[in-house]
């Protein structure tokens, strides 16, 4: 009986130290809610796109030169879509204007 009882401490505490190996370090949101405001984002050839309260992940059309980030969050631009894990290569803050990368992909905004 204390053999048995030995194997099922030692089972359950390998099971207790591989799944707190195996966590994420912080814990991802379980809901994202939107930023309140509009990205403007500049293309080559002079237009605009808007996008009101984003969340999230956004995929760029072709041809980004620039963004204007007028909402209450802060915007992570990747060289990914999304599509594929974003690859963070610059933010722009609240309130912010940057040009972007030639290779931009996806804009992130996070809650």
């Amino acid at each position: 009986m204390r053999r048995t009882a030995a194997v099922l401490g030692t089972l359950a505490a390998t099971a207790a130290l591989t799944l707190a190996a195996t966590a994420p370090a912080t814990a991802a949101p379980t809901h994202r809610s939107a930023a309140d405001g509009t990205l403007v984002l500049f293309l080559s050839g002079g237009n605009l796109v808007e996008y009101e309260d984003p969340v999230g992940c956004i995929t760029t059309p072709e041809g980004p030169t620039a963004l204007f980030n007028d909402t209450n969050r802060r915007v992570y631009v990747s060289t990914t879509s999304c599509a594929f894990h974003p690859r963070v290569v610059d933010s722009v803050p609240a309130g912010g204007l940057d040009s972007l990368p030639g290779d931009t992909g996806s804009l992130i905004v996070w809650s």
